[in-house]
């Protein structure tokens, strides 16, 4: 098996479990695990296929390590257990058959089985031993991809997370199958695309899957004409998360990430359709974005971080606010933005390398003094009480709570972040001069 002796601990446990209950001659990892194993990859998802109930079978081994047991498929009969970082889907052979099971999954690097009675002992049906030694992604039958379209996403994930290639006739499938990608569930669709998204080089199965038109089934918001600038957005996108070490503050920058893989998965999505090469500028309008998330039914988070985007990225494509000085509007952006001025950089220096005509050796220079000041001066600020709160408001000044409790609380709290005020007393003072004026 693998080199992994906590997880073939727990496989011995489950084969324990199959044997008291049942027998071990019809049990077998399948799928992706076994092509894992083949290839020295680290295996956390564990498929398994049994000839006997999943369920009662995944319920007792949950039980047994202290996992977690979620019934998922009725369809397929599949139940899911998690244990720390792994998880096993143990399913009914279909009908009740390894040959069957195998010929009726996606791709032959997936379709390849490890009896539980024997472990040394490969079953490959369809050639997925050649083609994971040659490094290729071949289907099985146009039909199972039919069957299923979202695995039609699923051949471009795999070929950026493996570094494999697609081979000509799965290509002209997609080519062929591509109109049913609105069938399935579009919950289904964006976790596939997530994933996709979240490999390190994903720009060549971007590329691809624009090419066969999935993409722009996908997505049809997304211009053709205007799409090979929303690639190399894309790509340079992806090469400054390869190559953060480059970048000014780029530790704090590769921890912040690092806190946040979603946002990584979120700005190469944003890159697919936020550039309107037509019109040289940024999609600014928050509906188009907004309509595209909503679609996938992405969360409220989601939508409000990709409208943090669009919505500091000035008509020139660079959020302006790295060429500012005054600490005051630094201090209002910074607040506006929620933390994500990594984000906005990333975004801003692939759009001066993208677009002609800004000096980028400037925009670095400029952008290092903003991001110094928001780790040094900023962030220590920001971690520290706000010198007032509404209660001051109502018990100093008589003000009742409303909409201007907000607006006065974050001129002041502007104002403390940008270093002009540290005391409760100034505080005072400014909102006395506030209401003065007023």
């Amino acid at each position: 098996m693998y080199k992994d002796d906590k997880l073939n601990n727990l496989i011995d446990i489950l084969k324990g479990i199959i044997s008291e209950k049942s027998s071990l001659d019809n049990a077998y990892i399948v799928g992706g695990a076994v092509r894992d194993i083949l290839i020295q990859r680290p295996v956390i998802d564990i498929d398994i296929a049994i000839n006997t109930d999943p369920y009662k079978i995944a319920s007792l081994f949950a039980d047994s390590i202290n996992g977690s047991y979620v019934p998922l498929n009725k369809k397929f009969m599949t139940a899911r257990v998690v244990k720390d970082k792994y998880i096993f889907d143990i399913s009914i052979l279909h009908n009740g058959s390894i040959e069957d099971d195998i010929k009726r999954r996606d791709f032959t690097i997936n379709a390849m089985a490890i009896s539980l009675n024997d472990k040394t002992q490969t079953i490959d049906l369809v050639d997925g031993i050649k083609d994971t030694n040659n490094k290729r992604i071949r289907l099985i039958s146009i039909d199972n991809l039919a069957a299923d379209p979202v695995r039609l996403i699923r051949a471009f994930r795999f070929m950026s997370s493996l570094e494999f290639d697609i081979e000509s006739g799965t290509l002209n499938a997609v080519i062929e199958l591509k109109h049913l990608i609105k069938l399935p569930a579009v919950e289904r669709i964006y976790a596939e695309l997530k994933i996709l998204l979240s490999s390190n080089n994903a720009f060549d199965a971007v590329n691809l899957m624009s090419q066969t038109g999935l993409l722009f089934e996908l997505i049809p918001e997304i211009a053709p004409k205007d799409f090979d600038a929303n690639l190399q957005l894309f790509k340079e996108i992806e090469n400054i998360f390869i190559n953060l070490k480059g970048q000014p503050y780029c530790n704090q920058m590769r921890e912040y990430f690092s806190s946040k893989p979603h946002i990584i998965i979120l700005l190469k999505f944003a890159a697919l359709f936020m550039y309107d090469q037509s019109r040289g500028t940024i999609h600014r309008a928050p509906t188009l974005i907004t309509n595209i998330l909503e679609r996938f039914k992405a969360s409220q988070k989601e939508i409000r971080y990709m409208n943090i985007l669009t919505e500091n990225i000035c008509k020139d494509n660079i959020c302006p606010y790295f060429y500012t000085k005054k600490k005051i509007d630094l201090a209002r952006f910074l607040m506006r933005i929620d933390g994500h001025v990594y984000s906005l950089f990333v975004l801003s220096l692939s759009m001066v390398r993208v677009i002609k005509g800004t000096d980028e050796d400037k925009f670095i220079e400029s952008a290092a003094e903003i991001l110094s000041y928001y780790n040094n001066e900023y962030l220590p600020l920001s971690k520290k009480p706000r010198l007032i709160n509404g209660d001051d408001l109502e018990e100093i000044f008589g003000i009742e709570p409303s909409v201007q409790f907000r607006e006065i609380l974050n001129m002041v709290e502007e104002k403390r972040l940008a270093g002009e005020i540290c005391s409760k007393e100034e505080a005072v003072r400014v909102v006395e001069k506030f209401l003065a004026d007023r």
